[in-house]
């Protein structure tokens, strides 16, 4: 063939994909197929995915294509002409333009059941061969979370919408803490001057929810005498708050928290009691949001985890010291070593130990270092970690592999990274179930627990 024919037949070709393109504001009548875990419903238009927002599986209707790319498409719906059985009246009045919460559209039960899914496909395209249990849930699907951080602009304190930083405001969140809702009202009439708060970048609470005691800080660009003023007021007119700080963070990033907190009124952490044991919590500490089902989900860790008396569990991203604190309330003598790389949080797991005396070994590094890691894991008979989203990462999945012990339990709040590592550790590992326990009702995320047994060929494992 001559090659001038062949560039006008690969031009005829190229026209009509153009022609048969979608296109914005092009319109369809579409089933939604999936969910996502972000709550946009998939449709298939001519073989392509379009994210058609606030729509649920099983809903049949007229789209509109407000975004057509190359790769991803999105949309919107005009019409429902069957509404999926899975629709429920959304309560909210934030709800969907601020990004908190992704499915109160959508009954919990199949909430719960969209969560497995998510599990599941992780495992699925990561090639793990594992059984995805039935998520846990209490039910409790209002007022769970312990923990609050608003963004503050432009005179408003709200929260974030969908992809964006403009701000919502909100009469209430609803899976937030009820005793939040009066003290954000009263520094919001107090610090308002009618157009800004000056040098307020976020405000942030946490509640211990087993005890009542409220921390309150103030995330500032620079120190402002205005909040020094107000601590002492919200101290008085609201008994449970037992802290309040200043955390400064001049920076133009979106990192929340600067390097420097400074105590303004009250004492310096709040107490709460988890699983029995008693916590003091700092400004910088990691603590789960949802009280309630962390025990649960450390009741169930513990249990895995199997623990004697006499036997060394490490754990890895300890943070303040609550898996492992609680493990050893649950297991009394057991040898207890914990790794966390941020050093307040070890300074806080240290205290902790102390307060419940329980004898531990706190050690402020990166779990990554493998020199460090390589000495505990030698001695240890029990792993439980709990890593950031990042997950264990193929450093720590080849020592873990190479000289890790007969059990890890692992515990995630990322169903791909959760994937990724038991797929580079199944070499060594054994693992036949994956337990969700729902967290984070009615948002996009789930925690997981897995028990890891060790394989009978650790000699055998040869990474290059």
């Amino acid at each position: 063939m001559k090659p001038a024919l062949c560039k006008e037949i690969s031009r005829k070709i190229n026209l009509n994909d153009e022609k048969d393109k979608m296109k914005t504001n092009d319109i369809y009548n579409v089933i939604i197929e999936d969910v996502t875990n972000m709550g946009c419903g998939v449709a298939r238009v001519e073989g392509q995915a379009v994210f058609v927002s606030g729509a649920v599986d099983g809903d049949e209707g007229e789209i509109r294509i407000t975004k057509a790319g190359q790769n991803l498409n999105y949309g919107e719906i005009l019409k429902l002409t069957k509404p999926s059985p899975y629709r429920v009246k959304n309560n909210c009045s934030a709800f969907p333009e601020c990004g908190g919460c992704s499915f109160r559209h959508i009954s919990y039960e199949h909430e719960k059941e969209l969560k497995r899914r998510f599990i599941e496909s992780a495992m699925r395209k990561a090639g793990v061969k594992i059984d995805v249990c039935p998520v846990y849930s209490n039910n409790e699907t209002e007022g769970w979370r312990n923990k609050v951080v608003y963004p503050v602009s432009d005179g408003k304190i709200g929260c974030y919408a969908e992809r964006s930083h403009d701000i919502i405001e909100a009469d209430r969140c609803l899976i937030q803490d009820r005793e939040f809702d009066a003290i954000v009202d009263y520094i919001k009439a107090e610090l308002s001057d009618g157009t800004d708060f000056p040098n307020l970048r976020h405000l942030y609470l946490r509640r211990g929810v087993n005890t009542g005691e409220v921390m309150v800080c103030f995330v500032v660009s620079k120190n402002d005498k205005k909040y020094v003023n107000i601590s002492s007021q919200i101290i008085d007119i609201f008994p449970n708050i037992k802290s309040v700080m200043a955390n400064i963070n001049p920076a133009d990033t979106n990192v929340i928290l600067g390097g420097k907190t400074e105590l303004l009124a009250g004492k310096p952490v709040i107490r709460d009691i988890l699983c029995g044991v008693k916590f003091d919590i700092s400004a910088e500490s990691f603590y789960q949001v949802n009280t309630k089902l962390t025990e649960q989900l450390y009741r169930r860790a513990t249990e895995l985890l199997d623990l004697k008396p006499g036997e060394k569990l490490l754990d890895l991203y300890c943070g303040i010291g609550t898996i492992g604190l609680s493990c050893a309330k649950f297991c009394p003598r057991i040898d207890l070593t914990g790794i966390e790389i941020v050093k307040k949080a070890v300074e806080n797991a240290k205290n902790n130990a102390a307060l419940n005396a329980i004898k531990a070994n706190f050690i402020c590094a990166d779990a990554a270092d493998k020199r460090i890691i390589e000495a505990e894991l030698t001695s240890a008979d029990a792993v439980v970690v709990d890593p950031p989203r990042k997950g264990l990462g193929a450093e720590l999945c080849k020592t873990l592999s190479r000289i890790g012990p007969k059990r890890i339990v692992y515990i995630s709040c990322n169903p791909q990274t959760l994937a990724r590592d038991l797929k580079a550790l199944e070499g060594a590992y054994r693992f036949t179930e994956a337990e969700p326990f729902d967290m984070f009702p009615r948002t996009g995320h789930v925690e997981t627990v897995c028990l890891l047994s060790r394989l009978n060929n650790k000699q055998h494992i040869d990474f290059q």
